[in-house]
Formats: C-alpha cells, sequence, structure tokens
C-alpha cells in the first residue's frame, strides 16, 4: 500500500521549485527613494522586487500633482520631446531607442486599466504614424525584411507637463 511521506528532504526541494515570482514582494524598504531611471543608471542587474517598489514609488509621487491618462486620449507635445521608441520585428527580439517629437505632434495614447488604472507610463501611437517612423528611426529599422511596427513609450510625468490633452 502507498503511503505519502513529506520528508524534510523533499519539503526543501518543492520549496526549491516553487514559481517565487508569484508571491507578493515584501514591503518596500524604509526610506526607498528609487525610481527606475535610478536603477537603470545603476547599471545592473535588478530583482523583480527593486522594479516593484521602484514603479511604486514613483506612482505615488505622480498621485500628488499628475493626472492619469485614459486610453485613446489625444495629446499634443507643446515643444519637442525626447520619448521611448520601441520597435517590433517578426523575431523572437525587438529594438529601440529614444526618439524626439516635434512640437504639435499629436498622440493617441494606450491604457489597459485591467493591468495598470495608475500607470507610470504609456505606450502611445502618433497620429501620422506611417509619416513620422521616417522621422523617429533609421531607416535601416523601418526597412528590414523582418520589421513589424512601432510603440512610442511616454512617462505620465512627462505627459502631464510637456503636452496638452485634446480629446
Amino acid at each position: 500500500m502507498w503511503q505519502r511521506y513529506d520528508s524534510p528532504m523533499l519539503a526543501w526541494l518543492k520549496e526549491l521549485l516553487r514559481d517565487k515570482s508569484l508571491d507578493p514582494p515584501p514591503p518596500r524598504p524604509a526610506g526607498w527613494n528609487k525610481t527606475l531611471d535610478d536603477l537603470d543608471a545603476e547599471k545592473r542587474s535588478l530583482t523583480g522586487h527593486e522594479i516593484h517598489w521602484a514603479r511604486e514609488y514613483e506612482r505615488e509621487q505622480l498621485k500628488a500633482w499628475a493626472r492619469y491618462p485614459l486610453d485613446g486620449e489625444v495629446y499634443e507635445a507643446l515643444n519637442e520631446v525626447e520619448v521611448t521608441c520601441m520597435i517590433y520585428y517578426s523575431a523572437p527580439y525587438g529594438g529601440g531607442g529614444k526618439a524626439k517629437l516635434p512640437a504639435g505632434t499629436r498622440v493617441k495614447v494606450k491604457v489597459n486599466p485591467r493591468i495598470d488604472s495608475e500607470p507610470i507610463s504609456v505606450s502611445a501611437d502618433t497620429l501620422e504614424k506611417e509619416r513620422f517612423k521616417e522621422l523617429l528611426m533609421p531607416k535601416k529599422e523601418y526597412l528590414a525584411s523582418n520589421y513589424q511596427d512601432y510603440d512610442l513609450f511616454i512617462k505620465v510625468a512627462r505627459l502631464n507637463k510637456d503636452f496638452k490633452l485634446v480629446s
């Protein structure tokens, strides 16, 4: 007859193999004041907890003064604005870098409130997406045979400071 036996070794092995990414992160350390940019500047491997704490900290800073965008809203750049441009290929990798949007450029933001109703950054498309791809990225990128699309990523702080809500 089979009898289940949970030895200390088996318990240790189960704990070792358990998916810890599903665990809630521990509370943010007292005095934590690092943003994602601060962590990125450290040029080191980051833990998921550090990334969570940085996002939590940035969100707290935004709540005092920023308006969170809603899906589909259109904003207009008040001056030249630096944004992140992510390039997608039909491949298991992507590319990207920094790009400058000229003053007057209109963007439509994408927000998924089920994932994050108070985002610290948003994905966006210019209203003239085809024309702007030539302005925002090197020709070799969008002429590549496996090029698919691109997205802009704009921090909510920048959206509130350097853009105006149009509709």
